[in-house]
C-alpha cells in the first residue's frame, strides 16, 4: 500500500467516524447520561414524613452531572449529592432545564436552607448558610408544599455516609 493511499483511507475512515458521532448527536444521544458518571442506584428516603426516590450522586462525575439535560423530575424522586466532607457549597444550575429546591444538609442530616434553583441559572449560585455535607434536590416547591424548612432532620443512613469514601 502507498503512503498515499494510506493517508486516503485513513481520511476516510476518520470521516466515517466523525459522521457516525454526529449522527448520534442529532438523535439526542450526546447528552451525557447519570449513569454513565457512576450512579450506585436508586435509595428511599423520608423526607418531611414522605417516602422519596433519591438517585446518590456521590462521585465527582456523577456530582458534576447532576440533574442536568433532564426534562422532568418524577413526583417524590430526587437527587441526594453526598460529599467526603462538610464545608460551605454552591450549587448552580447550570444545563439543568426543569426548577428544584436546593436543600442544604449537615453531616446529621439537618436542613440548613433551602434554595429554589431557576433552570439554566449559573450565577450567582446558590450557596449553604454553612458547612454541608449533602445536598437533596427535589422538585420546586416540593419543600414548600410538604412543610420542609431550615431546622427540620432527614434521615440518613450511615451506610450512603460511607459511600463516598469508597
Amino acid at each position: 500500500m502507498t503512503p498515499a493511499l494510506s493517508a486516503s483511507l485513513l481520511a476516510i475512515v476518520t470521516t466515517l467516524l466523525i459522521v457516525a458521532s454526529c449522527t448520534s448527536c442529532s438523535e439526542g444521544r450526546n447528552a451525557p447520561r447519570f449513569e454513565d458518571a457512576g450512579a450506585t442506584g436508586d435509595r428511599e428516603l423520608i423526607v418531611a414524613g414522605r417516602t422519596v426516590t433519591v438517585e446518590l450522586a456521590i462521585t465527582p462525575p456523577a456530582r458534576n452531572m447532576g440533574l442536568m439535560h433532564r426534562t422532568s423530575l418524577d413526583p417524590g424522586r430526587g437527587m441526594l449529592f453526598i460529599f467526603t466532607d462538610s464545608k460551605p457549597r454552591t450549587f448552580w444550575m447550570r444545563n439543568t432545564l426543569i426548577p428544584l429546591d436546593i436543600i442544604f444538609l449537615n453531616a446529621d442530616g439537618t436542613v440548613q436552607n433551602i434554595e429554589q434553583g431557576a433552570p439554566m441559572a449559573e450565577v450567582p449560585g446558590y450557596h449553604s448558610r454553612g458547612s454541608a455535607r449533602m445536598v437533596l434536590e427535589l422538585n420546586a416547591g416540593w419543600a414548600a408544599e410538604h412543610g420542609l424548612k431550615a431546622g427540620d432532620r432527614i434521615e440518613i443512613a450511615a451506610e450512603l455516609l460511607s459511600l463516598p469514601k469508597l
